[in-house]
């Protein structure tokens, strides 16, 4: 807007200037450099002190031209430097939207991986507890059998060395399990009340 009311000013100037430019040409076929003759009336001297006003007229146009002209060129300038700005904002912000798209990709992608791993794990884990439990009963059986065969063992051995004099020696490993201590033990207990009886 501002930069339409300097243009109208400019106009409006330029008009001023060949009007003056003008009505100079029609009354004086020449100009006078504020000397007047001494032989001159006083006509001439009005026409002459005219003249000079109009010249003054003309000067303060053609200075106003001219400061309005730099109002231009700087208002210009500034334009240019805000649409300079203007575009650079749009190119930096379009490169950190491709940008944006190349590591939302990158995710996208890294999040499909750990999707695909984790179902595999899942499914394999799925598998493990079917195998397990389809194993549990047969673990089970077997362990009941050991403990019936081992506390068969441990009677018929306490038995013997009852009926010998010799006394059972226990030896637990050290990395044995918890269910084979409480095994060791229950024997050790099978063992005492069988001597005891």
């Amino acid at each position: 807007m501002g930069l339409l009311r300097h243009r109208m000013r400019l106009v409006v100037l330029l008009d001023k200037a060949q009007n003056i430019n003008q009505q100079l040409r029609a009354r004086l076929p020449t100009i006078c450099r504020g000397w007047i003759r001494a032989h001159q009336s006083m006509d001439e001297a009005e026409e002459v002190t005219r003249s000079q006003t109009g010249l003054q007229a003309q000067s303060d146009t053609v200075s106003q031209l001219e400061r309005v002209t730099c109002e231009l060129r700087e208002n210009i300038e500034h334009e240019r430097s805000r649409c300079l700005g203007l575009v650079d904002n749009v190119t930096r912000l379009s490169s950190e939207r491709e940008r944006d798209r190349s590591d939302f990709a990158f995710a996208q992608l890294e999040n499909e991986r750990t999707q695909r791993y984790l179902r595999d794990e899942l499914v394999q884990a799925r598998q493990d507890i079917s195998r397990l439990r389809g194993e549990y009963p047969n673990f089970r059986l077997g362990l009941i059998v050991s403990t019936v065969s081992t506390s068969i063992a441990w009677r018929c051995l306490s038995a013997r060395d009852f009926f010998t004099g010799r006394s059972p020696v226990l030896v637990i490993r050290s990395k044995a399990t918890d269910v084979e201590r409480r095994m060791r033990a229950h024997l050790m207990w099978q063992f005492n009340r069988v001597c005891v009886a």
